[in-house]
């Protein structure tokens, strides 16, 4: 019984964490033009940190429930965006809530992550 009891926990979780994941628990955020960095994407800063965030971190490096390191990731751009439309493992598509222009957006903002 104790068994059965721990294990629908693990499953609630999951299933909680794999669904809050990319979700706009976060307030929409305004650009402030005092803040812009030199060739940040301004629009890809701001859905990054409505998008990404939760699970990445704001820095790309917070690798909640498996997601990718951004600061080391090697892959092209071309694979962030396959990855973004598609979605990968743990990962869900953001083809519904993001247009082209808005992908490309948020995939050269995490560009800007690396180290």
């Amino acid at each position: 019984m104790k068994k059965s009891v721990s294990i629908f926990i693990v499953f609630s979780l999951t299933v909680f964490f794999c669904f809050s994941c990319g979700t706009d628990v976060t307030k929409k955020t305004s650009i402030d033009s005092t803040s812009h960095q030199a060739g940040v994407p301004d629009e890809g800063k701001v859905l990054y940190s409505e998008k990404c965030s939760l699970c990445h971190g704001e820095n790309g490096d917070l690798g909640s429930m498996g997601a990718a390191n951004l600061v080391t990731s090697k892959i092209n751009s071309a694979a962030v965006l396959a990855i973004m439309r598609d979605g990968k493992n743990g990962m869900r598509s953001f083809a519904s809530d993001l247009n082209v222009e808005q992908l490309n957006a948020v995939a050269k903002y995490a560009e800007l992550l690396r180290r």
